[in-house]
Protein backbone atom coordinates (compact mmCIF):
# COMPACT_ATOMS: atom_id res chain seq x y z
CA UNK A 1 0.00 0.00 0.00
CA UNK A 2 1.41 3.68 -0.76
CA UNK A 3 0.93 6.82 0.92
CA UNK A 4 -0.13 9.50 -1.59
CA UNK A 5 0.50 13.43 0.09
CA UNK A 6 1.25 16.65 -0.96
CA UNK A 7 2.27 19.91 0.60
CA UNK A 8 -0.03 23.02 0.60
CA UNK A 9 1.23 27.00 1.67
CA UNK A 10 -1.47 28.23 3.68
CA UNK A 11 -2.88 31.54 6.21
CA UNK A 12 -4.50 30.21 9.35
CA UNK A 13 -8.08 31.59 7.49
CA UNK A 14 -7.27 29.58 4.50
CA UNK A 15 -6.22 32.29 2.10
CA UNK A 16 -3.04 32.23 0.02
CA UNK A 17 -3.08 28.65 -0.78
CA UNK A 18 0.01 27.44 -2.38
CA UNK A 19 0.51 23.99 -3.93
CA UNK A 20 3.30 21.75 -4.14
CA UNK A 21 3.71 21.89 -7.93
CA UNK A 22 4.06 18.58 -10.12
CA UNK A 23 2.53 15.40 -9.26
CA UNK A 24 1.63 13.78 -5.47
CA UNK A 25 4.16 12.28 -3.46
CA UNK A 26 3.98 8.62 -3.01
CA UNK A 27 5.31 6.62 0.22
CA UNK A 28 5.55 3.03 0.46
CA UNK A 29 6.08 2.01 4.31
CA UNK A 30 8.00 -1.31 4.68
CA UNK A 31 6.62 -3.49 7.06
CA UNK A 32 9.75 -4.30 8.97
CA UNK A 33 10.27 -0.51 9.74
CA UNK A 34 10.38 0.83 12.99
CA UNK A 35 10.44 4.86 12.04
CA UNK A 36 10.74 6.17 9.06
CA UNK A 37 12.21 10.26 8.59
CA UNK A 38 10.94 11.61 4.90
CA UNK A 39 12.67 14.64 4.08
CA UNK A 40 11.12 16.29 0.65
CA UNK A 41 12.09 19.60 -1.40
CA UNK A 42 8.89 21.64 -2.80
CA UNK A 43 10.72 22.16 -5.94
CA UNK A 44 12.12 18.26 -6.79
CA UNK A 45 9.06 16.05 -8.46
CA UNK A 46 8.52 13.00 -6.27
CA UNK A 47 11.84 13.34 -4.59
CA UNK A 48 12.81 12.60 -1.41
CA UNK A 49 15.18 11.57 0.75
CA UNK A 50 14.31 8.18 3.33
CA UNK A 51 15.77 7.26 6.40
CA UNK A 52 14.68 4.04 7.97
CA UNK A 53 15.67 2.54 11.21
CA UNK A 54 14.75 -1.18 11.55
CA UNK A 55 14.12 -3.18 14.79
CA UNK A 56 15.33 -6.48 14.96
CA UNK A 57 12.89 -8.70 15.82
CA UNK A 58 10.64 -6.30 13.30
CA UNK A 59 10.64 -8.91 10.68
CA UNK A 60 7.75 -11.68 11.23
CA UNK A 61 9.24 -15.12 8.95
CA UNK A 62 7.61 -18.00 9.38
CA UNK A 63 8.53 -21.50 10.58
CA UNK A 64 9.58 -22.20 6.50
CA UNK A 65 10.80 -18.90 6.27
CA UNK A 66 8.62 -17.63 3.55
CA UNK A 67 7.52 -14.13 3.95
CA UNK A 68 3.56 -13.22 5.91
CA UNK A 69 0.65 -11.78 5.90
CA UNK A 70 -0.39 -9.50 8.77
CA UNK A 71 -4.31 -10.12 9.42
CA UNK A 72 -4.08 -6.21 10.94
CA UNK A 73 -1.52 -3.66 9.23
CA UNK A 74 0.85 -2.25 11.69
CA UNK A 75 1.92 1.60 12.21
CA UNK A 76 4.85 3.06 11.13
CA UNK A 77 6.14 6.66 13.22
CA UNK A 78 6.99 8.78 10.55
CA UNK A 79 8.20 12.11 10.59
CA UNK A 80 7.91 14.15 7.07
CA UNK A 81 10.48 17.33 7.11
CA UNK A 82 10.28 19.87 4.16
CA UNK A 83 12.76 22.86 4.14
CA UNK A 84 10.65 25.45 3.12
CA UNK A 85 10.63 30.01 3.44
CA UNK A 86 6.98 30.96 3.75
CA UNK A 87 4.91 34.28 3.19
CA UNK A 88 4.68 36.06 6.62
CA UNK A 89 1.74 34.42 8.38
CA UNK A 90 1.37 31.13 6.05
CA UNK A 91 2.50 27.72 7.32
CA UNK A 92 2.36 24.53 6.15
CA UNK A 93 0.14 21.70 5.14
CA UNK A 94 0.19 17.95 4.42
CA UNK A 95 -2.93 16.49 2.93
CA UNK A 96 -3.12 12.82 1.83
CA UNK A 97 -5.20 9.79 1.26
CA UNK A 98 -4.50 8.53 4.74
CA UNK A 99 -6.75 9.50 7.27
CA UNK A 100 -3.30 10.69 9.57
CA UNK A 101 -2.90 13.47 6.80
CA UNK A 102 -6.86 14.33 5.96
CA UNK A 103 -8.01 12.10 3.31
CA UNK A 104 -7.61 14.37 0.85
CA UNK A 105 -10.12 17.03 3.35
CA UNK A 106 -7.81 20.46 3.25
CA UNK A 107 -9.71 21.28 6.49
CA UNK A 108 -8.53 18.01 8.27
CA UNK A 109 -4.69 18.37 6.32
CA UNK A 110 -1.95 18.02 9.00
CA UNK A 111 -0.44 21.49 9.90
CA UNK A 112 3.89 21.18 10.15
CA UNK A 113 5.38 22.99 12.79
CA UNK A 114 8.44 25.41 12.30
CA UNK A 115 11.78 24.56 13.09
CA UNK A 116 15.23 26.64 12.87
CA UNK A 117 16.07 26.78 9.48
CA UNK A 118 13.32 26.96 8.16
CA UNK A 119 12.72 23.42 8.11
CA UNK A 120 8.78 22.16 8.48
CA UNK A 121 8.53 18.91 10.59
CA UNK A 122 4.88 16.89 11.30
CA UNK A 123 4.95 13.38 13.05
CA UNK A 124 2.40 11.10 11.91
CA UNK A 125 1.74 6.87 12.58
CA UNK A 126 1.16 5.42 8.65
CA UNK A 127 0.38 2.16 7.83
CA UNK A 128 2.99 -0.51 7.33
CA UNK A 129 2.42 -2.75 4.00
CA UNK A 130 0.48 -5.70 4.32
CA UNK A 131 3.36 -8.05 4.01
CA UNK A 132 6.90 -9.17 5.73
CA UNK A 133 9.36 -10.91 4.38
Amino acid sequence: EQVEYKYLARKADGSGMEWQKGDNLRLSVEDSAKSLTVTDDWDANGKHEITTEYGADDVDEGASGECSTHTEQPLVTTVFELPRELKYGQSLFMVGNDPAIGSWDLQKGLQMKWTDGHVWRAEVMLPAGWVSC
